[in-house]
Formats: C-alpha cells, sequence, structure tokens
C-alpha cells in the first residue's frame, strides 16, 4: 500500500512540476507576427486588418485614409502573397505609399510641377557692327 501512495504522490509532484514549468514559452508568436496572421485570415474572410495592425506588423504609410484601399486589396490576395512584411509594404508602396529615408509616409504626388519664379533672362544685344576705322591713339571707332 505504501507504494502505491508513494508512486502517487511522486507522479502528482511530476505533474504540478511540469504544469508549471509548462505555462510559458519561447515559441510565443510576436506581435509582428499576430497581426501578419490577421491579415492572413483576411484572405479567408476573417475580420479586416486595423490600422493598429498594419503599424504592429512593421508596414509604413497605411493611413486611415488609405486603409480601405489596401484591406481591399488584401482581401483579394491569398495567404501566401501577404505573409511578410515586405509583402505587404510592398502592396502598400503600389499602392501610391511612398516613404521618406526616416520611414514617415508622404502622400503620393499628384500636383503639377512648380513653376519657376525667377525672372527670365533678357536676350542677348544684337551683336555691334564691327568697326572699319579705329583711331590709333584713343582705340575708339571713328565710323
Amino acid at each position: 500500500m505504501k507504494h502505491t501512495t508513494i508512486t502517487y504522490l511522486l507522479l502528482v509532484a511530476l505533474l504540478a512540476f511540469f504544469t508549471g514549468c509548462g505555462g510559458s514559452s519561447s515559441d510565443a508568436p510576436t506581435t509582428q507576427e499576430i497581426a501578419i496572421d490577421k491579415m492572413k485570415a483576411y484572405t479567408k474572410g476573417g475580420n479586416a486588418p486595423t490600422l493598429q495592425d498594419y503599424l504592429d506588423a512593421g508596414v509604413v504609410g497605411v493611413t486611415a485614409d488609405n486603409l480601405a484601399q489596401i484591406n481591399e486589396v488584401v482581401e483579394n490576395l491569398t495567404e501566401e502573397e501577404v505573409d511578410t512584411t515586405e509583402e505587404i509594404q510592398a502592396l502598400a508602396n503600389a499602392l501610391g505609399v511612398q516613404v521618406n529615408t526616416d520611414s514617415s509616409p508622404v502622400a503620393p504626388t499628384t500636383s503639377t510641377p512648380p513653376t519657376s519664379t525667377a525672372p527670365s533672362p533678357t536676350p542677348p544685344s544684337p551683336s555691334p557692327t564691327p568697326c572699319t576705322n579705329v583711331n590709333p591713339i584713343t582705340g575708339g571707332c571713328e565710323d
């Protein structure tokens, strides 16, 4: 009888030990992975990604103004086409999101080029007629 009790207590202790140690895992998904998973799920009919999801995924340039447009494109793609930050960023860029070197978004350029405000150069004056009779003392023309 003692043998069964000891075995039972040992099993309970081991179970408690393994349960307690298994609570945390280094394999927990990152915020970026969770956000990309949301975008992958959206391609299969899941909820639309939010602006925060794009920020968490590391995609630069998504704003409240272009969120619906980007989501419309993502919704019509496959999981494999939106499974990395680089792929999602390329989609945003293709929709006209431009990024400065400091990683802040810039609105797409649709305006006409600026006109110059500098004064127009004056046309050259007509060339003078050549002098045929130069005064040897003054060097001036005596025509």
